[in-house]
This record gives C-alpha cells, sequence and structure tokens, in this order.
C-alpha cells in the first residue's frame, strides 16, 4: 500500500510539470498565431514607469495582512504587526512551488516564535487565502455585467443565444451586481460552512522527508506540528462578521492592485485607455489571477493567469494582441519581482525583529 501511495505521489510530481509544459505550449502558441495577425507595432515601454507598480502591488497586499492577523487575534493570540507582515510576504515565494502548501506553512513558521501555534498559523492563513481568493472572484463577478457586454456584444453573432445573453445581461448591470452582494451577503453563515469543507480538502502539508532539502531547512516545525493542523482546520469557524469585513478589505485590495495593470498599459503607450477602464482592470486581473489559483498544477497561476488576462484584454478596442499579450507578460515579470524583492527584505527585517524580541525576552526575565 505504501509503495502504490509513493507511486502515485511521484506520478502526480510530474504530472503536474507536464501538464503546466504543455499548458504553455498551447498558451505560448496561440499568443504567437495572434501576434502575427495583428498590423500594430509595440513601441518601446517606458520601464520606469512600469516600475511604478511594484509598489502598488505591494501596498495591495495589506488588506490580506490586516484579515489574516485578524483571524490569529480570534484565536487569542497578538502577533506584532511587523513580522506578521513580514511573514505574508515571505510567504509569496512559497506559491512558486507546485501544491501551494509551503506559503502556508512558511507564513505560519514565521509567527510561530511570537505565542502563535503552528497550526493556529496554518488554519488562519488557509482562510485568508481562500477568503482573499473568493473575495476576487466576488469582485471579478460583479464586475463582469458591467463590462462585458460593451465589449463582446458586437463581436457576437446576432440572434445566437450568446448575444442574447450577453445583451441581456447588459440590460440592467448594476442590478445584477448588487444582486451577487446581496446573495453573497445573505449566506456568509453557508460560506464559512464550505471554508472549512474546504480547506480541510485543499490542505495536504508536506512531512520534513516529503520536502525540498532547502525548504526543509527553512521551515522549522515538527510532523506531529503538521499532523494537528488537520484538527485545527477542522474546528476552525470563521464569524460571519470578520467573513464581511475580509471581503470588503480583501475586495479592496484587489482593486488597488489591478491599478499595476493600468500602469503596464499606459507604460507600453496604449491610448485610449481613462480612469474609467479602471472597472475593466479590476474584472480581468482579479478573475484571471484567481482562475490561476486554481489550476494547482501551475506554480504561482503560470501561463494560467497570462493566458487569461490575454483573452480577456484583446476584447478592449484599444489594446492590439500584441500590446494584450506583452501587458499579461509585463505584469507577470512586475508580480515576480514584487515578490522577490518583499521576501527578501522581509525576512532581513524578520530576523532582526526575532533577534531584538528574543533580548526583550531575555531582559524581562533577567527583571
Amino acid at each position: 500500500m505504501k509503495l502504490k501511495q509513493d507511486q502515485f505521489k511521484l506520478l502526480w510530481r510530474y504530472g503536474q510539470w507536464l501538464l503546466l509544459a504543455l499548458f504553455l505550449w498551447l498558451i505560448g502558441r496561440r499568443g504567437w498565431a495572434l501576434w502575427k495577425e495583428s498590423d500594430t507595432s509595440l513601441d518601446g515601454i517606458s520601464w520606469g514607469t512600469a516600475l511604478c507598480g511594484i509598489p502598488v502591488i505591494l501596498l495591495s497586499w495589506l488588506s490580506c495582512v490586516w484579515f489574516w492577523r485578524r483571524l490569529i487575534v480570534s484565536h487569542g493570540e497578538h502577533p506584532p504587526w511587523i513580522p506578521t507582515s513580514c511573514a505574508h510576504y515571505c510567504g509569496q515565494l512559497g506559491k512558486y512551488v507546485p501544491g501551494k502548501g509551503m506559503v502556508l506553512l512558511i507564513r505560519a513558521n514565521m509567527v510561530k516564535p511570537y505565542g502563535v501555534p503552528l497550526a493556529v498559523g496554518v488554519a488562519t492563513a488557509t482562510y485568508e487565502t481562500l477568503l482573499s481568493m473568493g473575495a476576487g472572484l466576488l469582485l471579478a463577478v460583479c464586475l463582469l455585467p458591467i463590462v462585458l457586454p460593451k465589449l463582446t456584444v458586437n463581436e457576437l453573432t446576432p440572434g445566437s443565444m450568446m448575444h442574447w445573453m450577453i445583451g441581456l445581461m447588459g440590460t440592467q448591470p448594476i442590478l445584477l451586481s448588487v444582486s451577487v452582494l446581496v446573495v453573497t451577503f445573505a449566506c456568509l453563515p453557508l460560506i464559512s460552512w464550505l471554508m472549512n469543507r474546504v480547506a480541510a480538502k485543499m490542505v495536504k502539508l508536506p512531512h520534513h522527508d516529503e520536502m525540498q532539502p532547502m525548504l526543509a531547512d527553512v521551515v522549522d516545525a515538527t510532523d506531529r506540528e503538521i499532523d494537528d493542523v488537520q484538527e485545527e482546520i477542522k474546528k476552525e469557524r470563521v464569524r460571519s462578521l470578520d467573513l464581511a469585513a475580509g471581503i470588503l478589505v480583501c475586495s479592496a485590495g484587489w482593486a488597488v492592485q489591478s491599478l499595476a495593470l493600468g500602469i503596464v498599459l499606459v507604460s507600453m503607450g496604449v491610448t485610449g485607455i481613462t480612469w474609467s477602464d479602471w472597472v475593466m482592470w479590476s474584472m480581468a486581473y482579479s478573475l484571471a489571477t484567481v482562475i490561476g489559483f486554481l489550476a494547482i498544477f501551475a506554480p504561482g497561476g503560470i501561463g494560467v493567469r497570462e493566458g487569461i488576462l490575454f483573452e480577456l484584454l484583446k476584447l478592449h478596442p484599444s489594446i492590439s494582441n500584441q500590446q494584450a499579450l506583452a501587458a499579461a507578460l509585463l505584469l507577470r515579470i512586475l508580480m515576480f519581482l514584487s515578490d522577490l524583492l518583499s521576501g527578501l527584505v522581509c525576512s532581513y527585517v524578520a530576523r532582526w525583529y526575532r533577534k531584538r524580541h528574543l533580548r526583550r525576552e531575555r531582559f524581562e526575565r533577567g527583571m
């Protein structure tokens, strides 16, 4: 039985990379074909303007930091803001490992020295991730009736079912969006229950012998602590008030983060876009990112997010195929740079704060 499980894990590990390679090939092939079809030239990119998207991305993640700490506080623990923020930003690097479980372990491990049990850290980080992605999906769904009819109704065959549905959606877009919000907030207890079931199925943390050697050294957790995580997740119940606050704050974070997409388009010299297009940026970016998150075979949603974002951007009349593809790729570069830079800086700050914390504890014990 053990041999079959090991074989399945090995097959799944290599199967994920094979599936990712196949998906990247298909996306690249379509992107290249559409690139050649477009007759619009791609002018030089203003890298100074593009790099302004990095602080916007970093700022947007503070909404998730706030919600994560709020969940930890609900357990009676009060980790300081600085190490909690550093743990969240450092955890971003874990999403580039297939399976996404390392994000949770890194974050929980970094707040563990401040009295937060590993199981609580992982459970709350799991719920923060689910809530953040759920808020992004909710934002995209609410904005779809406002954005999609303007971009696609003229591209569809008149009289077709899809043309009729999109046209109907465009007749009362605000009403549809408000209805989605009302139903969502009315179902918060059900959402809390669903999050509990999804979290229990989603989190499968590796033991030390299953981790990559480098990560096993970074994550200071015993196998016993890792085993306790499942029990903590099963007990976790997020209050409706916390869910409502998290949805509102994280949705605002998504809207801020989507500004990075607008900055990228401006840096490429795209004309004909205005502040009113912020609605489209928010819809396209949040929807693409959430779908990329759901693709567990793609570390960090690489390829999947770019493919969805490319297909949505090229619907805009002012954005050519080349510009849509280049914007999706450039945004990925900015996201990676923001993850890398924040991870390096925050790991240094976290070590400094940890030493300061230990000195204070020794001083207080000495008194």
